[in-house]
């Protein structure tokens, strides 16, 4: 059988005009979750670049392969290993290196219950396995999808390391530590924020200041302004919210509209982003945020620009993730890697 795969291995060769084409081609950076996508079942062998994975395939894996997406099918080396723990199961389908960098699809699927979802977060917990670090290293998750029949729900892991591709060795290990789980997303909602009850003079702490001493700033949908441009509201108060999402300030001052969140004991995963809407549908999307730590808890700022007269003019809407289990499993996948000549 080994011989077969083999054979069927040295006829399948993509089209080098394809392949220059997929490997320029910029790396998609949304994340959209599709209702079903192809399961891929088989192993095979490329050789794209100095690096190549060890595996064999059948005679369908280059459909297969396809069927993910034109640059899977002609740049990646399947891969299709797994390791079970606590009853979800990873695995790796298909990886492609190049130089310092190295993509990975991966898939996790429950084989006990249904806790496996299109939400399920992977928390940022993945990595490559080595002795020591590269310095600027940089990494990426996008879903790529969740298959309601199999259960499965697959990412695409970008990862790019300077100076690693020097030291690639005879195998590779991908590790995932943890995965959330059972999160609530909610998207374009009406939420329960009366912009009547601004406050108008509220206490501030300048940007500068405050990061200094005691946090870190977010970007936002326009851009992230200058620290002695921003002013932080002070918490006014805690008020129950949307589950663990408490309502901590609503204020106007300079030009800017307030709206300011915390979490406690944030789990990194606990979200939401606002924009306000009128009558007719017009939106005012956050011109940026900020967010920072106050010890176990997440503070998470959002800024509008807009005139006070015209806020009666609008409602509040949200997208926001709250809850959610983190399930610690420590999933590891190890697989040969080979230098081409």
């Amino acid at each position: 059988m080994k011989k077969i795969y083999q054979n069927m291995n040295t006829q399948i060769q993509p089209d080098e005009t394809l392949i220059q084409a997929v490997l320029t081609r910029q790396v998609r950076k949304r994340n959209p979750v599709w209702n079903t996508f192809a399961v891929l079942t088989a192993c095979a062998v490329f050789s794209m670049g100095s690096v190549s994975v060890l595996a064999y395939a059948n005679e369908d894996f280059k459909n297969m392969l396809y069927q993910i997406s034109p640059r899977v099918g002609a740049v990646f080396s399947p891969v299709m290993k797994s390791d079970v723990q606590n009853g979800i199961e990873m695995t790796v389908e298909g990886v492609h290196i190049d130089g310092d960098d190295a993509e990975f699809y991966i898939t996790f699927q429950d084989l006990e219950d249904n806790r496996v979802d299109a939400e399920t977060d992977l928390m940022d917990s993945y990595n490559i396995i080595r002795p020591f670090y590269f310095d600027a290293s940089s990494f990426g998750c996008v879903r790529e999808g969740y298959d309601e029949q199999s259960g499965k729900m697959r990412f695409h892991i970008i990862t790019h390391e300077p100076g690693a591709g020097k030291f690639w060795g005879d195998s590779l290990t991908f590790f995932v530590r943890e995965i959330l789980i059972g999160a609530e997303r909610q998207d374009y909602t009406l939420v329960d924020i009366d912009l009547s009850q601004v406050n108008y003079h509220p206490e501030t702490i300048s940007g500068t200041e405050f990061f200094r001493n005691r946090g870190y700033g977010g970007g936002g949908k326009y851009g992230l302004p200058e620290l002695e441009q921003v002013t932080i509201m002070k918490p006014e108060y805690k008020k129950d919210f949307i589950q663990e999402i408490k309502l901590t300030g609503l204020a106007w001052k300079n030009g800017i509209l307030h709206i300011q969140n915390y979490v406690e004991n944030w789990n990194g995963n606990t979200f939401i982003g606002y924009y306000l809407e009128d009558e007719n549908g017009n939106q005012i999307e956050e011109c940026y945020t900020f967010n920072w730590r106050d010890g176990t808890g997440e503070y998470m700022e959002s800024f509008f620009e807009v005139k006070p007269e015209e806020l009666q003019n609008y409602q509040v809407y949200a997208d926001y993730r709250v809850g959610g289990e983190l399930i610690e499993g420590n999933w590891k996948v190890k697989f040969p890697i080979v230098q081409n000549e």
